[in-house]
């Protein structure tokens, strides 16, 4: 009898928070234990130098995901195949793609929904991301706490990942969205409809092309290593599956990325050449 596949369950809001908080009560928690002097001293700071650190953070954390997302999610990377195999994945299970028919017009393949339930395969992150991620960060976090031990660096820095990676999670959650049940009464309606629009829009672009709209989660949302890199790029308009269109539609206004970024994109490319 041939064994059916699982399948992964769909997004679990209290799952993600669970893990979250879990991730950061341990990591404060082995600070506590390992080095008393740090915690206590931290937890005695200021606010406002808590909210300094978090918005310094929140503002790197941008870039990190910027260079995360478009380096090691969609450039296959010794040692990090995986990450590049699951997001490939991903997108291949919500593509968005322009199918030429005749001349210059052709008909839009649009699988961005997840509203079946294989399309919850790797769409989020495992369980043991947030962990990941700040041990990869943690001698950064550690020389920043040494070059500024007057500021709660390393309790708070954790926290400013994981705010980040919240961001992601709901943010890329909601972008996928049912159109018809969740986004099509909001895209019209009459006074924050371009605001919508503009939203939907920017991540629907980038599963048609995964060099554009990087940013998810961003500056609280905002893109802005997109906007600084030149790979902002929304549609102006949401194209629906089967939807005939002009190519020059579909391609319209692809941005070319600042110099740097094309130079580290060379770098990658002929680097993976290679490997």
């Amino acid at each position: 009898m041939k064994s059916k596949t699982r399948l992964d369950a769909p997004f679990s809001f209290f799952r993600f928070m669970v893990t979250i908080v879990t991730t950061l009560a341990v990591f404060a928690l082995l600070v506590r234990l390992i080095a008393p002097e740090i915690f206590f001293r931290s937890i005695e700071m200021p606010l406002w130098k808590w909210i300094i650190v978090f918005l310094f953070g929140h503002f790197g954390c941008a870039f990190a995901e910027f260079f995360f997302h478009r380096y090691f999610l969609h450039r296959p990377f010794p040692l990090l195949g995986r990450l590049y195999r699951q997001h490939t994945l991903h997108h291949g299970l919500t593509n968005v793609h322009f199918i030429r028919k005749e001349d210059e017009m052709g008909k839009v393949f649009n699988r961005y929904p997840i509203i079946e339930d294989k399309q919850h395969e790797a769409s989020y992150f495992p369980w043991h991301s947030l962990a990941s991620f700040i041990g990869v960060f943690l001698p950064v976090i550690a020389f920043a706490q040494w070059l500024f031990p007057s500021f709660p660096i390393f309790l708070c820095a954790p926290a400013t990942i994981a705010w980040s990676m919240f961001l992601y999670e709901i943010v890329h959650m909601i972008e996928h969205l049912s159109f018809e049940k969740f986004w099509l009464k909001r895209i019209n309606h009459p006074k924050w409809g371009r605001f919508w629009k503009s939203t939907y829009c920017f991540h629907l672009r980038h599963h048609a092309n995964v060099e554009l709209n990087e940013n998810i989660s961003g500056f609280f949302a905002i893109p802005i290593a997109d906007f600084l890199f030149k790979t902002y790029a929304p549609w102006p308009r949401a194209f629906g599956d089967g939807e005939i269109v002009a190519k020059e539609e579909f391609h319209r206004n692809e941005p070319c990325p600042v110099s740097i970024i094309r130079i580290l994109d060379r770098f990658a490319d002929r680097y993976l050449q290679t490997a």
